[in-house]
């Protein structure tokens, strides 16, 4: 189980460098000001939708696998 968290860690890790190129890019960034932003320099932002992503293509694989791997032996899953 412990290597599923470490496959969508990885994941999440590299979707967030894919991520902050295109929001270079494209210009979604979140540039500072005084009053409400504190940060330096221009921020990238989309971050999150890395976190998702990488969540829901695990998620996504893991329940194909898992189908595949009953079908393919047979068996069937039964309710908890």
């Amino acid at each position: 189980m412990l290597y599923y968290f470490l496959i969508t860690f990885c994941l999440s890790l590299a979707l967030t460098f894919v991520v902050r190129r295109v929001a270079l890019r494209f210009g979604v960034i979140d540039h500072p000001d005084k009053s409400r932003h504190l940060h330096l320099a221009p921020t990238p932002l989309l971050g999150g939708i890395a976190i998702f992503l990488s969540f829901w293509l695990v998620l996504l694989f893991l329940i194909v696998v898992l189908f595949v791997s009953c079908s393919f032996l047979g068996t069937y899953l039964e309710p908890i």
